[in-house]
Order: structure tokens, then C-alpha cells, then sequence
């Protein structure tokens, strides 16, 4: 059961995930009813999290928490633990893992935007999303 329940959440968080890439126009009307509510973060919301340093703004379910943890510096605060306690240092910290996120991301923007359509197992929602970004930006 309780693996289940982990791929149920797994499922439900990528869904929204999904959701907050997608423009309105591809979405399910019962989503954009979630989204207006507030109940599930929408594509305009969750774009801060893309804004470098890319550190901010990571509730993607209804983003509900982000304001209250981004103003208190609370992922931040967590950076610094872990650095003081494991040593290591988050990717927004260094030039280097800027730039190679910045590409990496760079890089799957591309085969997204230019591999695959609907029907690809598994990507097929997000392919269609990110092509269909470029129609109705």
C-alpha cells in the first residue's frame, strides 16, 4: 500500500508539474478551474521558478507556501545546512553550475521543441505542451 500511495504522489506532483509548463490553451478545462482557484499553481505563477538564480518559488503544487518560504529564506537557510553539514553546495551557489544548468536546460528545450509529438510514450503531454508554446506563446 504504501508504495501505492508514493507512486500516486509521484504521479499527482509530475501531473502538475506538467500543468504549470502547458499553456492554457492545452489544458484540461477542470485544471484552468484548479488553477483560477488557486488550488493548483499555473504557468504564469510557477515562471519566477525560471528566472535565474533558479532558486525560488519550488511549491509547484499550489504554490500556496512559496511566498511565505521565499520571503523567510528558508531554501536558503537549507542550502546552508546542508553545505555546513554534507558539504555540499547548491548549483545556484557556483557560475559553473549556472551555466551548465542553463544549458542543460537549453538542451532539452531543444529535443523537446523539436522531437516527439503527442503520442510519444510518456514526454507526449510535455513535448506537446512546449511545441504548442511556440504557437500561442
Amino acid at each position: 500500500m504504501p508504495l501505492f500511495l508514493c507512486g500516486r504522489v509521484a504521479f499527482c506532483l509530475a501531473s502538475n508539474f506538467m500543468f504549470a509548463h502547458t499553456t492554457k490553451s492545452r489544458l484540461p478545462p477542470l485544471v484552468i478551474a484548479l488553477q483560477d482557484m488557486r488550488l493548483l499553481v499555473s504557468r504564469s505563477q510557477h515562471a519566477d521558478h525560471h528566472i535565474p538564480p533558479y532558486n525560488d518559488n519550488y511549491c509547484i503544487v499550489s504554490g500556496v507556501w512559496n511566498e511565505f518560504l521565499d520571503k523567510r529564506q528558508i531554501f536558503k537557510a537549507l542550502e546552508m545546512i546542508l553545505f555546513y553539514k554534507l558539504g555540499v553546495r547548491p548549483r545556484s551557489w557556483s557560475l559553473v553550475g549556472y551555466i551548465l544548468a542553463d544549458l542543460m536546460s537549453g538542451v532539452y528545450h531543444w529535443v523537446i521543441d523539436n522531437y516527439g509529438n503527442a503520442s510519444t510514450p510518456t514526454f507526449g503531454d510535455q513535448i506537446d505542451a512546449f511545441q504548442g508554446h511556440h504557437e500561442q506563446p
